[in-house]
């Protein structure tokens, strides 16, 4: 149950599912550690491209960008952070950079959370 967790495994459990992502697996480690390290090679530069898109105020761009980001975070079950992708996605076709902007502040502090959450889990799992 709940209290054999480490409290890392507890953190990694809000920000990000992982036992939805294994399951959807079938439940191998092995293919979950080959999703998540996927997943952090491609972040930052998922990230960068909304930024650069807020940055140029584009809303195509904006929208394209967290669409596609939106869908790396579904695939890792990471709720909090799939959840700010989406709403900049959404923001971005009504126009609304303001609201973009302050939802991709959110997201960036969502993200660091999350990555750090995601180097410890598969740290923990290189070791086994």
């Amino acid at each position: 149950g709940v209290a054999t967790m480490s409290r890392v495994e507890a953190d990694v459990h809000t920000i990000v599912q992982l036992e939805s992502l294994l399951l959807n697996v079938g439940g191998c480690e092995e293919i979950a550690l080959m999703v998540v390290e996927e997943f952090l090679l491609q972040v930052d530069a998922q990230v960068a491209d909304i930024k650069t898109a807020l940055d140029a105020a584009d809303c195509a761009q904006i929208r394209a960008a967290a669409h596609r980001h939106a869908g790396s975070l579904a695939a890792i079950y990471a709720g909090t952070a799939h959840a700010l992708a989406k709403g900049i996605e959404l923001a971005a076709k009504e126009q609304d950079l303001a609201r973009a902007r302050s939802l991709f502040a959110q997201l960036s502090v969502a993200e660091n959370e999350l990555a750090a959450c995601l180097e410890r889990w598969c740290a923990t799992r290189r070791a086994h």
